[in-house]
């Protein structure tokens, strides 16, 4: 092992609880400036350091994962209301790149059930006023008003997220631009005519919508996604599948199929919320809707020793047990030194430049988890599930894992090692004795332990790292929990 190894600094690594206000706001995303930087405990800085060097062997601890489906065979009721905590989530989820992913939670009091929602930054009062407007038809939908309620819900989910359908519109012209200027390198087979064709006619539609606010004309291109996608999305998988990419186009195919899938996302969400609504009893309780605070952003300190992937290894071998083991975990780091640069690849990694403090912040569906916990807040059915937006992070999968007072239901998973996540911190009015602090650093504790344990089995098998997929849900079938694809570059949650 190299003794020439300088530090390493990594980096990449607000809404009271509220009911209805006046309609019609515009869903702008508020700006949160980050609190005084904090060093953090000895604990959580050595969860980090395991986090940075387990994202430097791979970005990703495994494939995407299903959502425990468990309880939802026994029970439909269960699955459809999974569901709706799910598409409510994403239909709140009105930008891109991390800021409005949201959380939902059902609590049941004793007359009614309480709506509870969080988000990773902000939850405009835009969105809560939608989510009233949705509960209302919740309520009131029948079978013979059903594709009337649809409509209405579909016009309003378009209006509040044109932020995010406008950039999946753009990226599916351009994508379908260079999946046709690819096809057309190839002799013409009948499969690739027809694909030519809907792909010219996909971007003709996306270019006339270019630049356009309408919903109206919005509506349009995502019903149209919907209504023909399923018969072209076996050529662009097949298509993806041979594809190997170029300097020009990337694997067009893939992204093809990606966007239109999120374009048409909004319809099957939509149709799903009013699907629950009808065969769930317990969503027509809701008589409440709340909203948990965003946390604050926080500039975290790492000390200069927990930077240096070569000491995090050192301090992980040292609580290995087994002398072989520690034979071949050597073995492994002295052969992975050759193609991978820990020095260089975790600066480069980090995009750290002087300073040793990174961005942190606790996520939408551990916000609401802690808040169950805490506050013993009974679950709907006793169904301790929180629905979200996308996928837990690696991260929040180990956090619902390792609580050692609620046993969640383990969410759908894209298992991408972000570390800019937090736990949350005690709160002093809830821990008049101590129990939520108890709480959080046992969960640090196992979660340090967890990390090391998936650590040193990544180096033990050696292999590739895990190759990028989509952190959104698939779209690309109803059950939004079904996870597939490849993953463009973070630019945030």
């Amino acid at each position: 092992m190299s003794t020439a190894v300088k530090t390493d600094k990594q980096n990449e690594l607000q809404a009271q609880t509220t009911q209805l206000r006046r309609p019609h706001a515009q869903p702008t995303i508020l700006a949160v400036t980050p609190t005084p930087s904090t060093l953090v405990s000895n604990t959580q800085a050595e969860l980090y350091s395991r986090l940075i060097l387990l994202s430097l062997l791979s970005k990703y601890k495994d494939r995407p994962t299903e959502r425990d489906a468990a309880g939802e065979k026994q029970s439909e009721l269960i699955k459809y209301r999974r569901d709706f905590l799910d598409r409510l989530s994403y239909l709140c989820d009105i930008d891109k790149f991390g800021s409005t992913v949201t959380a939902a939670a059902l609590q049941k009091v004793p007359a009614f059930n309480i709506l509870w929602l969080a988000a990773n930054e902000s939850f405009h009062p835009g969105v809560e006023e939608f989510v009233h407007r949705i509960i209302h038809h919740v309520k009131s939908v029948t079978p013979e008003s059903r594709h009337d309620v649809e409509d209405t819900m579909l016009e309003d989910a378009v209006k509040m997220g044109m932020p995010r359908l406008r950039f999946y519109r753009d990226k599916m012209v351009d994508a379908a631009i260079k999946c046709r200027d690819d096809l057309k390198q190839y002799m013409p087979d009948d499969q690739a005519l027809k694909l030519r064709a809907w792909l010219r006619k996909m971007k003709k539609l996306g270019m006339k919508h270019l630049g356009s606010k309408k919903v109206v004309l919005m509506i349009e291109l995502i019903k149209r996604c919907e209504k023909e996608s399923d018969v072209y999305m076996p050529y662009l998988r097949e298509r993806d599948v041979s594809f190997p990419g170029n300097e020009t186009n990337g694997n067009c195919y893939a992204d093809m199929k990606h966007f239109v899938a999120r374009l048409r996302a909004h319809v099957y969400s939509v149709k799903d919320v009013v699907k629950a609504s009808l065969l769930t009893p317990s969503l027509r309780k809701i008589g409440e809707i709340k909203v948990e605070p965003s946390s604050e952003p926080r500039n975290a300190i790492l000390p200069d020793r927990y930077l240096n992937p070569y000491r995090t290894f050192t301090r992980c071998l040292a609580e290995e047990i087994a002398p072989m083991r520690i034979s071949v975990l050597l073995k492994s780091v002295t052969e992975r030194e050759a193609s991978l640069d820990f020095d260089s690849a975790s600066r480069k990694h980090s995009q750290i430049t002087n300073t040793n403090t990174f961005i942190t912040r606790v996520h939408a569906e551990i916000l609401l988890a802690d808040l169950f916990s805490r506050r013993n807040f009974d679950f709907v059915d006793d169904d301790k599930y929180i629905g979200c937006s996308k996928p837990a992070c690696y991260c929040c999968a180990r956090y619902f894992e390792s609580h050692p007072k609620t046993k969640f239901v383990r969410p759908a998973t894209h298992n991408k090692i972000l570390l800019g996540w937090r736990c949350p911190e005690p709160n002093q009015d809830l821990d008049i004795r101590g129990r939520g602090k108890k709480t959080i650093e046992q969960i640090e504790r196992t979660m340090n332990w967890t990390v090391r344990q998936h650590l040193m089995e990544k180096l033990e098998e050696g292999g590739e790292p895990i190759e990028f997929h989509w952190q959104s849900t698939n779209g690309s079938v109803r059950d939004l929990s079904i996870l597939s694809g490849r993953v463009i570059p973070f630019r945030g949650r």
